[in-house]
Parts: structure tokens; C-alpha cells; sequence
């Protein structure tokens, strides 16, 4: 009689962990997501547009008389819509209004994003020297074994 017991594979995630504060959120180091975080989609143009149209619309940050109330608002909105952009690239869309809903300071959510980034960056050199090192062992194990039989 057949065995009908199902077959489980498990497969792991390809990424780690990232906490912001006490959010915890997954970088994913897929090849398609890498693909999707490093290129240019017609949504990041549109956001990077309207991220260029308020930098043009500010006044020049160093004329003193420029520093009104307004003009700070424009600049933290500014900041909030780069701050989005990056959070949303990285960890999927909703991940800033998630972030900032509870740490609703856009400067401190900006530079835990610049930290996040550096982290991130090194995380994945990490990565590709281990991948590397796993490919050439495995090349290795191959020319062995290849060796091993004409032997």
C-alpha cells in the first residue's frame, strides 16, 4: 500500500530581522526584492517628483529672513516625504505611517532610517561573501568528486 503521508518542505525566508524602536520589520534579500529595492519604478518617480517639486518651492535655507514657521513646516514635510519614500522602499509600503503613527517625530524616524541603511548595507556584504564562500565550496565539492571518478 502507498505511503499517503504528505511531503513538507520547509523553506526560510531570505532576509533578517530590522527593529526600529519596538517595531519589528524583515529586510528581505531575495533577488527580486534586491531588484525591486535597487531599481526605478514609475511610483518612485512619481513620489521623487513630488519630492523635487517641494524642494523647489522652499525658500533659500541660508537667508536668515527665510526661517519662518511656514518654511520650517515645508522643510519637515519635506524630510517626512523622504523619510516615507526610504522606509516604503526598503520594508514594503505602510512601513513609515506604521513607524511614525507610533514615533511621530520625523527627524529621530530619519536618522534611525539612515542608521537602518548603513546596518543593512553591511548585513548584506555579509550575505554575499557567505554566498560566494558557498559557491566556491560547492565548485570545490564538484571538481572533487569529478576528480574521484576518473580516478
Amino acid at each position: 500500500m502507498p505511503n499517503n503521508n504528505p511531503i513538507k518542505i520547509d523553506i526560510e525566508r531570505s532576509g533578517f530581522p530590522v527593529t526600529i524602536g519596538d517595531v519589528d520589520l524583515f529586510f528581505e534579500s531575495t533577488f527580486e526584492s534586491l531588484k525591486r529595492f535597487l531599481s526605478i519604478d514609475d511610483a518612485v518617480k512619481e513620489r521623487a517628483a513630488l519630492i523635487d517639486k517641494m524642494v523647489d518651492e522652499l525658500p533659500d535655507m541660508d537667508d536668515p529672513k527665510n526661517m519662518t514657521g511656514e518654511t520650517f513646516d515645508k522643510a519637515t514635510e519635506l524630510v517626512k516625504a523622504q523619510a516615507e519614500l526610504s522606509y516604503d522602499l526598503t520594508f514594503g509600503e505602510g512601513t513609515f505611517k506604521r513607524l511614525y503613527k507610533k514615533y511621530p517625530d520625523v527627524w529621530a524616524l530619519q536618522e534611525a532610517y539612515d542608521y537602518a541603511s548603513i546596518a543593512i548595507a553591511d548585513r548584506l556584504v555579509e550575505y554575499a561573501e557567505e554566498r560566494t564562500y558557498r559557491m566556491e565550496q560547492a565548485q570545490k565539492d564538484a571538481l572533487e568528486k569529478k576528480r574521484k571518478k576518473r580516478s
